[in-house]
């Protein structure tokens, strides 16, 4: 999965856009909205957007592209959990958004449109957006794509493997853990220092 995030004022124009009727494919979730007309859901956002009148970028909006090897294997349901998860690690539990995917391209992509005001009056904070946005997505294609997961365990065990032999480190198990290698590291090194090596 890719993402694009990005805080935008033209809320209307962006709600209009993921829900026209020859873009749009299928709607997949919604989180504190009522209505699935255009129209309406901006009302609903702007009602919200008045308990706090000093924010400019009211919207935020999310593009989440699908690799096309997971298309055929995910179905109306997957999409949907991975919006729902998506932006629950976002951290928009208390946030107005809606999602659905999109048909005008040749690849399966995803378009979330979220109140950034959430129902408290606070502003969701888009210091680094993309970067979590990006991490966000990074961990859910670990979850959701079993494919990607193994060719990308494989090679890190490969790697891991090459590494630990030039080191005399036993090469990682399936149940690769990252901080168990770490504190592995740790123990050779204590291990070499007290043997009077230094590294």
């Amino acid at each position: 999965m890719i993402v694009k995030a990005k805080a935008i004022s033209h809320g209307k124009e962006a709600i209009n856009y993921a829900l026209r009727e020859d873009k749009m494919g299928i709607f997949l979730a919604s989180n504190l909205v009522e209505s699935l007309k255009p129209a309406e859901i901006l009302k609903e956002f702007e009602m919200v957007q008045r308990y706090n009148e000093r924010c400019r970028n009211k919207f935020l909006r999310f593009e989440i592209g699908i690799a096309p090897q997971d298309e055929k294997k995910l179905t109306k349901e997957g999409l949907q959990i991975i919006c729902k998860h998506f932006a629950n690690a976002m951290g928009l539990h208390d946030n107005q958004w809606f999602a659905c995917t999109h048909q005008d391209t040749d690849n399966l992509h995803i378009h979330l449109i979220a109140n950034r005001i959430d129902i408290d009056g606070n502003v969701f904070q888009t210091d680094f957006i993309s970067n979590r946005a990006a991490k966000t997505s990074e961990e859910l294609s670990r979850k959701y794509a079993p494919q990607q997961q193994t060719q990308k365990q494989s090679t890190l065990e490969t790697v891991a493997g090459i590494a630990g032999g030039l080191l005399d480190i036993p090469p990682p198990t399936s149940d690769y853990d990252p901080d168990e290698a770490a504190l592995r590291k740790q123990t050779q090194k204590k291990k070499k220092k007290q043997r009077g090596m230094r590294l």
